[in-house]
């Protein structure tokens, strides 16, 4: 199979062509022994006797007993065995043993292990069946008849005179069953052909000799061949098909057919000479597909169920530098330092399980560091019954390939680059004349060789010729006219102000930028300005407007001083006449509390009160006037004490229960804002409750880039129709007279709020309660 081959090969197997359970590295999919063994293994105990193993041996027409001892196998018999002992012992051998004459130690095999590589067991120890072992236990025996049905159907085509065996060992059919099982042991064959005269009668065979001699309790010596023998004979031509006698054995119950031609003997094949036939011709096969692997020019490997690597040939080796297979050979397709990107091998792993990769390009490294590329070209495998067991794959280089490409890539790029730098040299004088901005080349003598149509009409010229030939300064930057006369032409300048002249004799402020360029060989500069008359006037208008911002500043400041002063002042002056109007009102309630009927004593009670309730609304706008005057600096708070501290000062009634759902965050802020914001929405919220059973519940949620906070109750609610208006000063929902309030608290909260950069709002159904949101930035 050459390269090609094993490529389309593997093509055909994903097209669904061929079938997929064939291994790449095996010509054939195998039989494993398990499917072909015999699981009604017949036993015996060491301690047996030879006459009763032989008598169940010959009843149940097998030709062997595995050997048990305390569950292991012991040994195994076989009719050769019984044939030795009766020729070494003749009658006396009927009081033998078991343990005595078996054959031991036994070669096992596992159920698992292909009918190949079992036949090469077979004919490397010279047996003619093998104990299969499962997990260390007896799961069945499978004889070279087994394996020989098993490969023959894997095709044979060689005629029996090939194989047969011309030396055949005869006796006449008058001669004792003793002297032909002398001639079988010396010989060590299995059978004997039997002659009367020149005239094939029959043949004698271990198993005639086991069933007809030694179970029947007879002496050999006393027995004639012609008594025992198997007759008649099945024969076939010299022309017949090997395949063809392993049938006819199968289909006679036979395990050796004579050969003749034109009714003569010349000779005898046997089920032993079909079995080293096939499995020679097999192994041939497997060798030559092998090599042709390991010759291979491609990479090829297989790997198991667990995605480990089981094959690898030399090419594949070769391809990642790896000095020892064994670096392969037993891990995961591939190891880690063999991939440039391990998300590649994962994805890879993940689609050949599912089978979904059918070709695939990678990029790896070699042992040696180097990047390669390949394409893999793989398939799932499975086993003779269908089942998934592996996968294979060729790995072809397409490193060459690759380069060759980026190369050409290269070369375009180039010729697009020398395309692009011949198109820009063809346009760069129309660029330069048709740029926004003024230009103008300069020599080192300072005159000017060439200038764009921005710069004549800036210079208020119609013709170039009216600026080349002259000298620079003449137009640009006049007062640097009697400085050097020779230019620096090494020398850039950028970004610097300068003037230019107009025809007319006004100066012009713009912005110049001189770079040193070579043009036509020469090396000269090129001088590039903008007109920035519109910057130096909105500069100017800058300039006036901060000086006026900085006025108002300073006025506004004055005004917020004299407006604090006023609030102190106007709260002190209020709160004196009102202290003594109170305290007035308390005397005369006491002192001529006889006097007064119960309205008198209503309206002084009354008077009282709103005295009270004046000095409180006067506390509230002096407290709402000094809401960020504060220069209070920002400190780390843990919100779970504020909040302890503050449902201690408020105090609620037993009725009314506080709940905190959430952890509080401990977060950077001004201290004093935060306990302002929780004690007027608390204290709100117990005020106003009017249930019986009143819950109050403080939550807190983490946001990107924010706090949200929460307070909610199941007090009275809040139409929707004054959501906003309970958040502005002086406004309250409930009667002064019913509930004390000045209507301050809420737009103290929103201020503080608003200051910490956030913002706060109500959700609210009447009858069912309130919760008031806020947030703070993180």
């Amino acid at each position: 199979m050459s390269d090609t081959e094993l490529l389309s090969h593997l093509m055909a197997i994903q097209s669904g062509r061929v079938p997929s359970g064939r291994l790449i590295t095996s010509c054939r999919t195998w039989l494993e022994v398990g499917d072909v063994m015999s699981k009604n293994v017949a036993t015996a105990s060491p301690g047996a006797a030879v006459v009763s193993a032989a008598k169940l041996m010959s009843d149940r027409k097998i030709s062997s007993l595995v050997i048990m001892d305390k569950g292991d196998v012991a040994g195994i018999l076989t009719e050769t065995d019984v044939l030795r002992r009766v020729v070494r012992n003749g009658k006396n051998f009927y009081q033998t043993k078991l343990g005595q004459i078996m054959s031991y130690p036994v070669e096992t095999v596992p159920t698992d292990l292909s009918v190949l590589n079992a036949s090469e067991i077979m004919g490397q120890k010279r047996v003619k069946r093998l104990p299969a072992l499962e997990k260390e236990t007896l799961a069945g025996i499978v004889t070279q008849t087994d394996l020989v049905r098993a490969l023959t159907s894997y095709g044979m085509w060689r005629d029996v005179s090939e194989i047969m065996s011309q030396d055949v060992a005869v006796v006449q059919k008058t001669s004792s069953v003793a002297e032909a099982a002398e001639v079988m042991t010396s010989q060590e064959i299995s059978c004997i052909v039997v002659l009367d005269g020149e005239e094939v009668t029959g043949v004698l065979t271990e198993k005639d000799l086991l069933g007809r001699v030694v179970a029947l309790h007879k002496d050999p010596a006393s027995v004639t061949t012609e008594q025992v023998m198997s007759s008649p004979v099945t024969s076939i031509p010299s022309s017949h098909s090997v395949f063809s006698a392993g049938k006819t054995m199968e289909e006679m119950n036979v395990r050796r057919l004579i050969v003749t031609k034109d009714k003569r003997l010349c000779g005898i094949v046997t089920q032993t000479d079909i079995f080293m036939a096939v499995r020679s011709k097999l192994q041939i096969e497997e060798q030559k597909h092998f090599m042709l692997l390991e010759e291979s020019k491609d990479g090829v490997y297989t790997a198991n169920l667990d995605g480990l690597i089981t094959y690898v040939n030399p090419a594949f080796v070769e391809l990642l530098e790896v000095p020892d297979p064994a670096e392969l050979i037993g891990r995961p397709f591939l190891p880690e330092r063999f991939w440039l990107n391990p998300e590649e091998k994962q994805r890879f792993l993940r689609e050949l399980k599912k089978g979904f990769i059918e070709s695939k390009e990678l990029s790896l490294k070699t042992f040696n560091g180097r990047t390669i590329y390949v394409v893999v070209f793989c398939s799932l495998t499975k086993d003779i019954h269908g089942g998934i067991s592996g996968s294979q794959g060729i790995v072809y280089d397409i490193t060459p390939r690759k380069e060759v490409v980026a190369l050409r890539k290269a070369e375009e790029q180039l010729r697009q680059s020398r395309e692009e730098i011949e198109e820009a040299f063809q346009t760069r004088e129309l660029l330069l004349e048709e740029m926004p901005v003024g230009m103008i080349v300069v020599g080192r003598d300072k005159k000017i060789r060439r200038a764009n149509k921005t710069a004549l009409r800036m210079m208020g010229c119609s013709l170039s010729e009216q600026l080349v030939g002259t000298t620079c300064h003449r137009r640009i930057c006049p007062a640097e006219a009697n400085e050097c006369p020779v230019l620096d032409l090494g020398q850039s300048v950028d970004n610097s102000e300068r003037t230019l002249l107009h025809s007319n004799g006004e100066e012009i402020p713009i912005l110049k930028t001189v770079l040193p360029v070579s043009l036509a060989g020469e090396e000269v500069l090129l001088e590039a300005f903008v007109d920035i008359t519109e910057r130096r006037q909105a500069e100017q208008a800058l300039e006036r407007l901060n000086e006026d911002l900085e006025s108002a500043v300073w006025e506004l400041t004055r005004a917020n001083k004299e407006l604090q002063e006023f609030a102190y002042i106007a709260a002190h002056d209020l709160k004196t006449p009102l202290r003594g109007i109170g305290t007035l009102a308390d005397w005369i309630s006491k002192d001529y509390a006889d006097k007064f009927d119960e309205p008198g004593k209503e309206q002084v009670r009354l008077l009282v009160a709103k005295a009270k309730q004046m000095t409180a609304l006067i506390d509230d706008i002096l407290q709402y006037s000094r809401v960020g005057q504060s220069l209070q600096a920002r400190e780390q708070v843990d919100l779970n004490e504020v909040l302890t501290q503050i449902i201690a000062e408020v105090a609620p009634p037993e009725n009314i229960e506080i709940t905190v759902e959430d952890k509080l965050p401990s977060m950077r802020c001004k201290r004093t804002h935060v306990v302002q914001i929780l004690q007027n929405l608390l204290g709100n919220a117990v005020k106003y409750m009017d249930k019986p059973r009143g819950q109050v519940k403080v939550g807190c949620v983490e946001q990107e880039d924010y706090w949200k906070f929460s307070v909610a109750d199941n007090g009275p609610g809040i139409n929707k129709n004054y959501f906003d208006k309970i958040f502005k000063i002086f406004q309250t929902l409930a009667p002064r007279d019913g509930v004390e309030s000045t209507g301050i608290g809420l737009s103290i909260v929103k201020k503080l709020v608003e200051l910490n950069k956030g913002r706060v709002w109500v959700e609210s159904e009447v009858g069912k309660g309130s919760t008031f949101f806020f947030t703070l930035p993180k």
